[in-house]
């Protein structure tokens, strides 16, 4: 079996653009491979296509040889409106033929839920109420649960849900969703909000008024009791698609707002957030030049300004000795530290700093929930006795700008809050160890110093001996974590 080719045929088919030849490429690989069947059959349930039992005999044909019966493609779908295979919609054809490969000839209901087949997972819950409707849970539903098709009920609380997919939803109490596939869902009631992430297929979202489809989103939607349909675009776009054919599919953009009833009546809204519950946030790529690469600026001394590396003396190199950079083609090389003690001991170290400023997340910091973190790795020679071996990275967040916080610090000042963890390295050049830390900021948090140290704790400056034999740094990650939050607690 060409499993490259039948992950393409499945993405193409399950995208409503599978042509004559496709399909027929397509039937032979089921024909041929059991396991064919079975992942395509997998793929089958996770979108909600098993919906129609009138089809199977018609499609258990198409199973067994060639057919007068055509395999529904994107050109010839909508020739199969009056048969019964079309009550289907994209349940037509291959699917159903599938389903009965799968089962062996056996008996079943085409609405039995798979209880095997998961489509979500429960990130985060607060005072939440959530169960199945249709299913008897193996337990109560809590964080980690991995849910599969069917209808959820959100009594109180709020939950957020990874969908495997890629996309995000934090859903309001109270609320009523369908879970269908890993990349759709139906909310039949309540409000919730979808972050589609970065991934490259859109995130479907049915209510009764018509269907959402995002193209690289965040937005909040809210069903009411006869089913009218609110649309806010946060971020990016989306297209809705009404139910009632008097309606043409409308795009909305980001900050804008829409409402749609059932029967397609349509009125632009102002966008308003702060209605809807808000899924946690992973914001990375906040700290410049991580990766140390060729051609990354350094400063010696203090400095004010965002997005530099400033402090003591370090170089960036290729490769030194037996040590290579952890990815790219550069890595940081601590050469000598300062002259000022770290946490009031005697142990020196060279140090390298970076500002970040926090004002573009001030209302979720306000809110308490955000945490800041760190993670960065190291390496070293192997060396004797006598070479350093301890390294450590540090967050310090401030309620001043970048340059009253210097001051603060040159003061000998506390910070507002602060972290720092530390390790001692091994002797093997060829092992990048990592360290993390994770700091929660106080709630007029304006900027976070983040540093990473390599520590002289074996003081051998005498003579000739150079501070570092040859300590590195690479590999750095900053991201800042928002917790979710419902409307009433933003």
């Amino acid at each position: 079996m060409n499993e490259e080719r039948l992950d393409e045929l499945i993405d193409t088919w399950r995208d409503n653009c599978l042509s004559d030849e496709q399909a027929e490429v397509l039937n032979g690989l089921l024909r041929e491979s059991e396991d064919a069947r079975r992942k395509f059959a997998g793929e089958a349930r996770m979108h909600g296509l098993l919906h129609c039992a009138a089809a199977e005999e018609a499609v258990e044909r198409v199973a067994a040889g060639p057919t007068s019966d055509p395999i529904p493609t994107a050109q010839s779908r909508a020739r199969w409106a009056g048969t019964a295979i079309a009550l289907c919609g994209l349940a037509a054809g291959i699917v159903i033929a599938v389903v009965a490969w799968h089962r062996g000839g056996s008996s079943g209901t085409a609405t039995e839920l798979d209880p095997s087949v998961r489509i979500a997972e429960v990130q985060y819950t607060k005072n939440a109420d959530f169960a199945s409707t249709e299913i008897s849970p193996e337990g109560p539903i809590g964080v980690g649960s991995r849910l599969g098709p069917g209808v959820y009920l959100l009594k109180q609380g709020f939950v957020e849900l990874n969908f495997y997919g890629g996309a995000t939803v934090a859903l309001q109490a109270p609320a009523e969703i369908e879970l269908r596939s890993q990349r759709e869902a139906r909310l039949l009631s309540g409000r919730l909000t979808v972050e589609a992430g970065d991934s490259e297929r859109s995130f479907l979202l049915h209510t009764p008024a018509g269907e959402v489809v995002d193209i690289g989103t965040r937005y909040g939607v809210y069903v009411d009791g006869a089913g009218v349909t609110e649309t806010h675009v946060f971020e990016g776009l989306v297209d809705v698609r009404p139910v009632s054919s008097n309606a043409s599919v409308q795009r909305i953009e980001a900050n804008s707002a829409m409402r749609i009833s059932p029967a397609g009546k349509q009125e632009s809204l102002l966008m308003d957030a702060t209605t809807f519950p808000q899924p946690s946030r992973q914001i990375g790529e906040v700290l410049r030049h991580s990766g140390f690469e060729s051609g990354t600026k350094l400063r010696i001394g203090a400095d004010s300004q965002t997005g530099v590396w400033f402090g003591d003396v370090c170089q960036i190199v290729r490769e030194h000795g037996k040590v290579r950079p952890y990815t790219g083609d550069g890595m940081l090389l601590f050469q000598s530290t300062g002259q000022d003690t770290q946490d009031g001991s005697e142990t020196r170290a060279s140090q390298l700093s970076q500002w970040i400023d926090l004002s573009p997340w001030r209302d979720a910091i306000a809110d308490g929930r955000v945490q800041a973190k760190l993670t960065a790795r190291f390496n070293r020679v192997a060396g004797d006795a006598d070479t350093d071996s301890q390294f450590s990275i540090q967050l310090e967040s401030f309620e001043v700008a970048p340059n009253k916080a210097l001051e603060l610090m040159k003061s000998k000042r506390l910070a507002r809050s602060r972290t720092s963890h530390q390790l001692l390295s091994d002797s093997d050049p060829a092992s990048w160890e990592k360290l993390e830390a994770v700091l929660t900021l106080p709630a007029n948090s304006r900027c976070i110093n983040a540093m990473i140290l390599a520590f002289e704790n074996v003081v051998n400056d005498g003579g000739d001996n150079e501070e570092f034999d040859g300590h590195f740094a690479d590999d750095l990650h900053f991201q800042l974590l928002i917790e979710p939050a419902s409307s009433e607690t933003k």
